[in-house]
């Protein structure tokens, strides 16, 4: 008899625009050692697709469903059940690994009763019901974690953060959550001349301060708060110039606040770029404004390339990022916190700079292959 290797199946919600849970898939996916083939389930609904080519590119096979997408709808909600279900009977994986919310509860339900039940893996990229919405929603997400995590085998969290939450908001056993961080590999960044020289083809000051923030265009990310924080800054005469990077539903609302405030000529879309992180020297300070995050892959790599850091106190990014010992620490959602923190970096640019030389130092501890090395031994305790 010829044994078959153990089936490994990844579902996501959506195949871009590419952040960090697709880029978790790709990495884990592209790496399945020997003895394990990797496939993956991803919702064809959006119509950017980064995931599915980079997929493609290196021998991956993707399974399009037709019915799964980041919106609430019963129909198809219901149909992407059914779907994943007949997936499951067809490929009969060993392990189903789950990303995203709606992904997490929908794969979890879809295998209830099954004959060859596959164990279920569910990694939270920030629980959903962290994000800014309505109380009703929010008890509603929290009851389908809940009740979800029940047909649960194992869940990964980022960061202790997440894994506090799953234990005193869900009520999750404590021998079902693995804390597994995201790791990032070594990168070579382009030397900030190379790097200013590939992306920035506008006039500019010698004396602003280039602020970066790359990030997909959603309500979670909090791009409009920086956009606000900008036109204050500007009033009072702080000389700095925005870059954004990234892509989303948001966008056109975003460029619609900027024009609105009058700031279109300093803050400026550059839309998705391939490998953007790479880019970071170019910039003279990083900003991650999110409202609500898991363990953001661009936050590790700005430690690496040791860009001075200002992020939200959200998810994850409290456990990498101290106030005024490797970057400023902020609330989420106020443009008014947020442009003291600017002012204050821009003032203190030789502070910003010792601190980022200490996130460097740090960022050796959250390696890409520990991560990948974690999550298969996790797999193999399944199998």
């Amino acid at each position: 008899m010829i044994k078959t290797n153990n089936k490994i199946l990844y579902v996501i919600t959506q195949g871009g625009p590419w952040g960090g849970a697709q880029k978790y898939v790709y990495t884990l996916s592209k790496n399945i050692p020997n003895g394990m083939d990797a496939i993956v389930a991803v919702g064809e609904s959006n119509r950017n697709q980064d995931l599915q080519k980079k997929l493609v590119s290196n021998n991956i096979e993707v399974i399009n469903l037709k019915n799964l997408e980041r919106n609430i709808s019963i129909v198809k909600d219901w149909k992407t059940i059914v779907e994943l279900r007949k997936l499951y009977k067809t490929i009969k994986p060993h392990i189903v690994h789950l990303n995203s919310s709606k992904a997490g509860v929908l794969g979890s339900v879809a295998s209830i009763g099954l004959k060859d039940k596959p164990k279920i893996v569910y990694t939270v990229h920030g629980w959903v019901f962290n994000e800014p919405m309505g109380s009703i929603r929010q008890i509603i997400y929290k009851f389908a974690e809940k009740i979800s995590a029940t047909l649960k085998d194992s869940i990964i969290t980022l960061s202790e953060y997440e894994k506090k939450q799953a234990i005193t908001k869900l009520g999750i056993s404590i021998e079902k959550i693995h804390k597994i961080p995201i790791g990032v590999a070594k990168q070579d960044y382009l030397p900030k001349d190379e790097a200013r020289s590939k992306i920035i083809n506008t006039d500019y000051n010698q004396d602003e301060v280039l602020i970066v923030s790359i990030a997909n265009a959603f309500k979670t990310k909090g791009l409009d708060t920086l956009i606000k924080a900008t036109e204050k800054l500007l009033t009072n005469n702080i000389k700095i110039r925005v870059f954004i990077i990234g892509d989303g539903p948001e966008l056109a609302n975003l460029k619609k606040l900027s024009a609105s405030l009058g700031v279109n000529n300093s803050v400026h879309f550059l839309g998705f770029i391939e490998n953007a992180s790479n880019l970071l020297m170019a910039f003279d300070l990083f900003v991650l404004p999110s409202k609500k995050e898991g363990l953001p892959y661009v936050a590790l790599e700005a430690k690496q390339a040791g860009v001075p850091i200002i992020t939200t106190a959200v998810g994850g990014l409290p456990t990498i990022i101290e106030n005024k010992k490797n970057g400023l620490l902020i609330k989420p959602g106020s443009s008014e916190n947020l442009a003291n923190a600017i002012k204050y970096a821009c003032s203190h640019m030789n502070e910003m700079k010792s601190m980022s030389s200490t996130a460097k130092d740090e960022s050796e501890s959250y390696s890409e292959q520990d991560m990948i090395r974690k999550t298969y031994n996790l797999y193999n305790k399944h199998l």
